[in-house]
């Protein structure tokens, strides 16, 4: 599961590289349907347990933002912070 909405533009423009580097991505078109429909129903029925305790399923991709379920779309719950290399992070530097 990945939240496209939460990449950045360049993760978003090598996701689209993925399909031509990689053979193994989405191999079966079907199967990737079938499974991540799979998942969105998993997730909308954790989220009816949830609710009666006011909370929502926690969707924690491997790429993008952690994400809920909102009207049977992933919705960004918390922004993420992107690592730059070249660029020095002081608030980080400040928490260790």
């Amino acid at each position: 599961m990945i939240n496209f909405k939460s990449l950045s533009p360049d993760r978003t423009e090598y996701n689209v590289l993925a399909d031509y580097l990689m053979t193994s991505v989405n191999v079966d078109s079907k199967l990737a349907r079938e499974e991540r429909n799979a998942l969105l129903s998993l997730i909308s029925e954790i989220d009816g347990e949830l609710a009666e305790k006011g909370k929502k399923c926690l969707i924690c991709c491997g790429h993008g933002s952690i994400s809920v379920l909102e009207s049977g779309k992933l919705v960004e719950y918390a922004s993420s912070e992107r690592y730059n290399a070249g660029q020095k992070n002081t608030s980080l530097s400040q928490k260790v």
